[in-house]
């Protein structure tokens, strides 16, 4: 089976280092629990535009070196490369394309056969990449990404964040807690699809 990947708060910890950098740069004190959206301009009260900027001021910035990966991936990952294709489908911009991939390569070595950028400030569609690159399921965790990818007919594993817990759960949605759940849930998976 071929699974598409997310990288940020499915693989790499973003939001906690995001959320450290705000709060030291702009004196606030949000939690992760703050952010019932995706989009952090919601929760940070300013505009898109704005917001953006902030993030890529965190992406070039020693903070974005911090990020550490989600409890458990590494030993999931190496487990589901021995039979299946993995690959990365990441929203991030395109200026830290080369710190992504040096950061997949650092911890998670050759485990991803594929790296590719749907760029979230291009609005370019993940259902669009993996329908290309033939992936049946995806891991992720911010809403549009989710919706779409189920409504072009993919199973989307939810990774459980505070932004996304108003989508509900369907035979295409259904929501991990951690990575252990999604190994099992993959488990499942390759057996309706390869009895």
């Amino acid at each position: 089976m071929i699974i598409a990947v997310d990288v940020d708060d499915v693989l790499a910890d973003f939001f906690d280092q995001l959320i450290i950098f705000h709060n030291d740069k702009y004196h606030t004190s949000f939690k992760k629990e703050d952010f019932t959206s995706y989009d952090v301009w919601n929760t940070w009260g300013e505009t898109k535009e704005k917001s953006i900027q902030k993030v890529i001021q965190f992406c070039k910035s020693e903070y974005f070196e911090r990020i550490s990966p989600i409890e458990d991936s590494l030993h999931a990952i190496k487990l589901l490369e021995k039979n299946h294709k993995l690959i990365i489908v990441t929203s991030r911009f395109d200026i830290v394309a080369d710190k992504t991939v040096a950061w997949l390569k650092k911890y998670y070595h050759d485990s991803f056969k594929e790296i590719h950028f749907s760029q979230y400030d291009k609005d370019v569609k993940k259902s669009e990449l993996c329908k290309k690159l033939g992936a049946q399921v995806i891991i992720d965790d911010a809403e549009r990404n989710i919706l779409d990818c189920a409504q072009a007919g993919m199973t989307v594993l939810v990774y459980d964040c505070p932004w996304n817990q108003h989508i509900r759960t369907s035979d295409k949605i259904i929501r991990v807690y951690n990575w252990n759940d999604i190994l099992k849930e993959i488990a499942k998976l390759n057996s309706k699809i390869y009895p």
